[in-house]
């Protein structure tokens, strides 16, 4: 009886610890303009699109949040006359930090990601080939801004840019803006 006890207390305490650790959770996506520095061709012209799921843990109140993310997010390179591009598509794995400005629904954003190189291809003229020329990982710092509207709809915008040379020359640089909502609340 002593035994069936402890275990009945030893459930209900780990199910109540459970429940009052606040986790939320959502998707999100939207799109990446980029560029590769020191490649010479200059710009934010590279458009890729971007998605993933997300966990966030809120603190004191919600003032300050921890979120993991894992996304698929595409970055590279554009000329500016659209005839040579780079694109390289990469796993990340982004953990952001956010707190809260003043009273408004405004976030300030800071963290970091580790990235794996799913894909890269070079397109010249219209001819598509597989290439390699860049590392296989890739580890941007992040910076940016969350407005959160509602509950659960929130949009961002955020500065990507690599710590790891992709080539020993090379850093990737990209600005992302998306929503984000969150399924789980």
């Amino acid at each position: 009886m002593k035994t069936i006890t402890t275990l009945l207390c030893a459930t209900v305490f780990c199910t109540s610890a459970l429940w009052a650790q606040n986790f939320s959770g959502g998707i999100r996506g939207g799109g990446v303009t980029s560029q590769i520095d020191g490649d010479g061709m200059g710009g934010y012209n590279k458009f890729s699109p971007y998605g993933g799921l997300f966990v966030q843990r809120a603190f004191d109140s919600g003032r300050w949040a921890a979120q993991l993310e894992i996304n698929y997010t595409g970055r590279g390179a554009r000329s500016s006359d659209g005839n040579v591009r780079s694109s390289i598509g990469y796993a990340e794995i982004p953990l952001i930090f956010s707190q809260k400005l003043f009273f408004l629904p405004l976030y300030a954003q800071l963290g970091m990601a580790a990235a794996v190189k799913v894909f890269e291809n070079t397109t010249t003229y219209n001819v598509k080939q597989e290439s390699d020329d860049y590392g296989t990982w890739d580890f941007p710092i992040i910076a940016g801004a969350e407005v959160r509207i509602g509950g659960r709809l929130a949009a961002d915008a955020r500065f990507m840019y690599s710590m790891a040379r992709l080539n020993n020359q090379f850093h990737n640089n990209a600005i992302s803006f998306g929503l984000s909502y969150k399924i789980v609340k």
